[in-house]
């Protein structure tokens, strides 16, 4: 949840060797990865980025940081009348109770 991944040493991964790293379950608040991280296993230096140019290094012994921002929440839209018809209402309410009152007023 945090974006970074320690790899395993049971993995037993081979230096020098690129490998893929995807993602089969989303932490909550999070999506899914919608790719697989490319990375090679190995010092930077060892490789030609030319091959996999967006290929991320990973050293042995350090983790692989991804990143993956947390899903902002956002309110459903329902499809209410919104807020101008209850003000309209309360507006017609206010001015019936004013119009009652000047012809009780009238009255005596």
């Amino acid at each position: 949840d945090n974006g970074v991944y320690s790899i395993p040493s049971e993995w037993k991964l081979a230096e020098g060797n690129y490998y893929i790293l995807e993602e089969t379950e989303a932490p909550q608040g999070y999506e899914k990865l919608e790719e697989p991280v490319l990375f090679y296993f190995g010092a930077e230096n060892e490789v030609d980025k030319r091959n996999y140019p967006g290929a991320k290094f990973v050293l042995p012994g350090c983790t692989l940081t991804v990143a993956d921002p947390p899903v902002p929440y956002e309110l459903p839209e329902t499809g209410g009348p919104g807020l101008p018809l209850y003000l309209a209402a309360a507006l017609l309410l206010i001015l019936g109770g004013g119009v009652a009152l000047a012809r009780r007023r009238r009255a005596r």
